[in-house]
Formats: structure tokens, sequence, C-alpha cells
């Protein structure tokens, strides 16, 4: 038999990997595009619903394509580069980045 100190070690041990399981599962459900906590250039499509959102996160521009961003589980979004995010745009919307500002017109490499 265990003396009490120890029981009561591996309960808190217990509580604290059922604390970081539950929070990894409920983190993953969240319905937004991953977030950020620095100022970091990011594109993001959610196919299955046609969304689009991406720019400098942070510190702006962004852009977001499509009825609401918070219809896609986070699992949903995947990542693109610049060139993919805005040929999505134009394919999808119709979107004309002639007009826009040098920040979404120039191309990346």
């Amino acid at each position: 038999m265990l003396p009490n100190h120890s029981k009561f070690i591996i309960r808190i041990l217990a509580l604290c990997l059922c604390t970081f399981i539950l929070s990894g599962c409920f983190g993953s459900l969240s319905k937004r595009p991953p977030a950020y906590g620095s100022i970091v250039e990011a594109f993001y499509v959610c196919e299955e619903k046609k969304l689009l959102v991406g720019g400098v996160w942070g510190k702006g521009p962004i852009r977001k394509f499509g009825l609401e961003d918070d219809s896609c589980w986070r699992n949903e979004w995947k990542e693109l580069n610049r060139n993919e995010f805005k040929e999505l745009a134009t394919k999808w919307y119709g979107k004309n980045w002639a007009n826009e500002t040098p920040y979404w017109t120039r191309q990346s490499n």
C-alpha cells in the first residue's frame, strides 16, 4: 500500500494529464483559421466552403473571401502561399488585384 503523500502525487499527476489532454482536444475544435500571437504573413483556404483568409496577421492588411470564416473547423484550413491565395480569390470570387495596394499587387518568390 502506498503512503498518503504518494497517492496525492499520483492524483495530481493524473489531474494534470487529464487537463493537458482535454485542452488539446477542445483547442482543436475551434472554428477559425489558426491564430498567431505575433506578426506573421500567412494565407489559408477552407476548400469545402470556398473560404479564403490571408495577409499579415497582427498588423494587416488582411483579406477575407467567402461568407463567414468561422464556419470551417480548424483542421479544415490549409495553408497556402500568397500566389495560390490570389489565384483562388480570382478564380472563386473574380478578384481583380490590379487596383489593390502594392502589398497585394506584388508577386511572391
